[in-house]
């Protein structure tokens, strides 16, 4: 038999008959409901129906039961949680959350609700890990990723869908190895069987796809999205942390979401099944939404590329003042963050130059979090509002896209630079992104590229700002990787051309997007080590 419980009082047991037993078409019929029976009564739900293994994996994920409403497709209201790190207040953010601030696994009573006939299901009895595994999603990695509401009801879909306990299963394993910057679980026998399983379903479930309820598409998204980023080849076992002070620390979604190279064949199709299902607005798992548009963003801004979505957070960076800020001098004034991007000769693109300026304004409000610590609210919409920003700027134009009459009105050169060089600075500072995915390397070569090849007016004092700009936060970004010495080579050009004390050229960067926290003791010891060589401190 096997069983699950949780605190006794919270999950109700169920049992399993094998095959050919008396009970087994009855078992077939009506798989015992697993749910949080506190949830249940406050939201008055009824019976759900589930569908449970029998002999072969084939008969693994059967249709579910239309009769009953799955949880998997009521509604959950979640208003601008989805990136707080662990901790975070949030009292207010769902209707849905647990009663204690993480779920509370007992190891000794906790096991899936449908059969597992390849090997031992976690039951402490066979197999410790993987009860210790799912310790550790519930208790820390989904908690930090969407909250504890959405850390509940993914439990559960853990507990109750073949699918997605295999997929998480897989992930729990990568992540203990990430942790561990050691190979110690990804490729062991247990785990491969865990990933071999949830390929099998994944391609059982594509065969049906036409005939499947939404709300097990959107388990089949969710799988592809965890196998996705999960695969352990695509990460490197130490991370590497360039210069820059982020204004939030990396304890949040894009260290656990941004720790991998995704696996772009699961990513894409994923995404081509969001499009059939009506986009991210129609999808009613919990999280889920929220955790593609991160991943879009993600594989965005690391290679950038445009986002495949629409913005999913309905926010913007006024909506994010500080009460203590005067908005007119903030928004209008001569010194307002990002007024460089007005002042350079031939002008960019409204729509650029306005994007540019929104972003040097969020950088200047988020340079004062280690002073203010939001929490509550204002953290919430300050967060929107960040990725709302940045998914701006990521949906601006390469040059090449640019309306003909734009690029008569502007200058290619100076365009990319601000584009590129902007969402590095996003990418280091604002998010920030974990440079082991290797998005350094590949944007600062691109922006190398564009600074050493285009000709730029250098008699303008203005282009002057933005070159020596660029190529501090490229050269920042480009550590340990080959483009470090061409950025230090250019730094040390620019300097004998133009000369100029530090403090002057800091003053210089603040016209653009610059945070003395989080780049002024880095861009000084670069650009040290640019005129001196590594005798820089």
């Amino acid at each position: 038999m096997i069983s699950a419980a949780i605190d006794s009082d919270s999950v109700e047991s169920v049992s399993y008959v094998p095959p050919g037993g008396q009970e087994e078409e009855k078992e077939q019929r009506n798989v015992a409901k697993v749910g949080w029976q506190t949830l249940a009564r406050a939201q008055d739900t009824p019976a759900r129906c589930r569908n449970c293994q029998h002999g072969d994996r084939q008969s693994m994920c059967k249709k579910e039961s239309n009769t009953a409403k799955s949880r998997w497709n009521d509604t959950f209201i979640y208003t601008g949680r989805h990136e707080r790190g662990h901790g975070a207040d949030n009292a207010d953010r769902s209707r849905l959350r647990p009663q204690n601030t993480a779920v509370k696994v007992v190891l000794r009573t906790i096991s899936p609700t449908f059969g597992a006939t390849s090997f031992e299901t976690f039951d402490t009895r066979h197999d410790t890990k993987s009860s210790r595994m799912i310790v550790m999603l519930a208790n820390v990695i989904w908690p930090i990723a969407l909250g504890n509401a959405a850390s509940l009801l993914w439990f559960q879909d853990f507990c109750t869908s073949p699918l997605l306990y295999h997929a998480h299963s897989v992930a729990g394993a990568t992540y203990r190895d990430f942790l561990a910057k050691n190979l110690l679980w990804s490729d062991r026998k247990t785990t491969l069987a865990h990933r071999g399983n949830a390929v099998s379903l994944i391609r059982e479930q594509f065969a049906r796809i036409d005939f499947m309820p939404a709300q097990d598409v959107e388990k089949l998204i969710f799988a592809m999205i965890i196998l996705g980023g999960n695969e352990p080849q695509t990460w490197p076992l130490v991370e590497m942390d360039l210069p820059f002070r982020p204004h939030i620390a990396l304890a949040d979604p894009m260290r656990i979401l941004g720790h991998s190279k995704p696996v772009m064949a699961y990513q894409n199709a994923a995404f081509a099944l969001v499009h059939r299902q009506g986009g991210l607005h129609e999808l009613r798992a919990s999280g889920l939404a929220l955790i593609i548009a991160i991943a879009d963003m993600l594989n965005a801004a690391s290679n950038l590329h445009h986002p495949v979505f629409p913005c999913y957070r309905n926010a913007h960076v006024v909506d994010a003042l500080p009460e203590n800020i005067d908005d007119e001098e903030f928004l209008t004034s001569a010194r307002r963050p990002g007024i460089g991007f007005f002042k350079l000769p031939g002008g960019l693109p409204h729509l650029a130059a306005s994007v540019l300026a929104e972003v040097a304004c969020l950088d200047r409000i988020m340079s004062t979090f280690h002073e203010r610590n939001p929490k509550g609210q204002e953290l919430v919409t300050l967060l929107d509002a960040r990725s709302a920003t940045v998914h701006r700027l990521l949906s601006l134009p390469s040059w090449a896209e640019l309306a003909r009459q734009s690029q008569e009105d502007s200058h290619r050169a100076i365009y990319e630079t601000c584009r590129v060089t902007a969402v590095i600075y996003c990418n280091a500072v604002i998010l920030p992104i974990p440079a082991h995915s290797g998005w350094n390397d590949r944007l600062t070569a691109i922006l190398v590229d564009i600074l050493t090849t285009a000709k730029f007016e250098t008699g303008d004092v203005n282009v002057s700002a933005l070159r020596i700009w660029a190529l501090l936060i490229g050269g920042i970004a480009a550590q340990g990787t080959a483009q470090r010495s061409l950025f230090e080579n250019a730094l040390k050009r620019w300097y004998a051309a133009h000369g100029g004390s530090w403090s002057a050229i800091v003053e210089s960067l603040k016209e653009f997007i610059w945070s003395d926290r989080a780049c002024k003791a880095a861009g000084a010891t670069l650009l040290h080590r640019a005129l001196f060589g590594s005798s820089a401190p």
